[in-house]
């Protein structure tokens, strides 16, 4: 693992295995472009020859009146909940409340934020390496603090991802290219390893070509993913006229 100053972040071979948590703000996640985001493939970052899950938060909203008279929701909900809980995921659930004013103008409100942060905190003392899923810049402080408890915080995010939260964590990376972490659309079959998200990182419309940078997981497994974000390993494909480029 390396941090942003270049130094090693050896903390797991002075005191072994690094204890890793994953917090997902799910309905951030899922309003900011990562809904189909897999889950498994989460886990698989936290698990890894020196790395160890011990807590997997999921934070989301439920529409309790919904799920009691809309069959089909309730199906939905309940078998999303029991995915989450076979990759391993604790579901914290917060109940949707409307409110209606004078007007008759009817809000609703299901926020995890507290909960989330709560739990945060409190768990850390015995965490290592937190991967902290979330776009919402409220989260700032929290990343503050537990920085200041001796935890590493890496955040990854889809759209819409704060300034601040991003430059604040000790890594960030977009969801949108961690190897594997949300699905290609038209990358089916025996040449779905083949597709690739990345980011152009020049192109010459004249000359016809251009560089490609990506993320490519390590002969260490996947779970290096986000803790190697640092060390991107930058490839570059060259092509002509029939260059074609997967943007996030």
């Amino acid at each position: 693992m390396i941090d942003r100053d270049g130094s090693p972040f050896s903390q797991q071979k002075r005191y072994g295995m690094l204890r890793t948590a994953i917090y997902v703000d799910a309905e951030n996640i899922k309003m900011s472009g990562g809904f189909g985001m897999r889950y498994d493939v989460l886990v698989g970052l936290a698990n890894s020859p020196d790395s160890v899950m011990l807590r997997a938060n999921c934070y989301l909203a439920e529409d309790t009146e919904r799920t009691v008279r809309d069959s089909e929701y309730r199906q939905k909900v309940h078998s999303y909940h029991n995915i989450l809980r076979q990759c391993g995921f604790k579901v914290i659930k917060k109940t949707v409340r409307r409110f209606q004013d004078e007007d008759g103008n009817i809000t609703t409100k299901a926020n995890a934020d507290m909960d989330l942060a709560i739990d945060a905190l409190l768990q850390a003392r015995n965490l290592d390496r937190i991967i902290l899923l979330t776009g919402d810049g409220d989260f700032l402080r929290l990343v503050v603090a537990l920085q200041n408890m001796g935890c590493r915080v890496e955040v990854i995010g889809f759209h819409n991802v704060s300034k601040e939260l991003r430059e604040g964590a000790d890594s960030y990376i977009s969801g949108f290219l961690v190897p594997g972490l949300m699905p290609i659309a038209g990358a089916q079959g025996d040449s779905a390893d083949q597709w690739q998200r990345g980011t152009v990182a020049n192109y010459n419309p004249d000359r016809g070509f251009g560089f490609f940078r990506y993320y490519r997981l390590t002969d260490r497994g996947r779970a290096v993913a986000v803790a190697e974000a640092d060390r991107l390993e930058e490839t570059l494909l060259q092509a002509r006229a029939k260059l074609r480029v997967k943007r996030a």
